[in-house]
């Protein structure tokens, strides 16, 4: 019954800048008036950042809020993908993101949820910010709390992005679409 936050993917700083967004979570959540969770997917033990996500749990007495699930069926995946409020993809600026495209932005989009993500990356040629999706600077954990906060006390524009996300994925992101694409490019060689 409480909303929740999901992430979906490695629990690597490098990666998924899973610090930063942990610790915009525990500011938000400490800003919003209602409870709110993180759930995360992944093998914490597994991670090399667990000393530093333990760290951040314990620095902001939000053991009750963070929750690792492991690694999921696809069918749970999807269910707590279509139960959550909101979904980020916090991607920081190093050689490995600067040129990434997150495949699970798509499920993300499908998924007609909010999705906070960051300048790093493809998705701005598809994404337009407060339009598809919230899109920040990368590491800034307080401007990262300040958008949690605003997708939770403001649902009816989060929904309304949500809605506008759903239609890029479905335009761009299906394999369908794309095959299409190609299969006029070949033609018309």
């Amino acid at each position: 019954d409480t909303p929740y936050i999901f992430h979906s993917g490695t629990l690597y700083e490098q990666k998924d800048g899973i610090l930063g967004a942990l610790e915009a979570f525990a500011i938000a959540s400490q800003k919003l008036k209602f409870p709110i969770k993180y759930i995360l997917t992944g093998n914490l033990t597994k991670s090399p950042d667990r000393s530093k996500i333990n760290d951040i749990i314990e620095k902001y007495n939000i053991q009750d809020k963070v929750i690792f699930t492991g690694f999921l069926s696809v069918e749970d995946l999807y269910t707590y993908q279509n139960g959550c409020t909101l979904m980020i993809i916090n991607k920081l600026y190093n050689q490995q993101n600067i040129y990434c495209f997150a495949t699970k932005l798509g499920d993300y989009l499908l998924a007609e949820k909010p999705v906070i993500t960051t300048t790093v990356g493809e998705s701005l040629n598809y994404l337009k910010d407060n339009e598809s999706a919230y899109i920040i600077e990368p590491g800034n954990n307080q401007i990262l709390a300040d958008k949690i906060v605003q997708v939770f006390l403001n649902s009816e524009m989060s929904k309304q992005i949500a809605k506008k996300g759903k239609e890029v994925a479905l335009n761009n992101f299906l394999y369908k679409i794309q095959g299409l694409k190609l299969v006029n490019f070949f033609k018309s060689l």
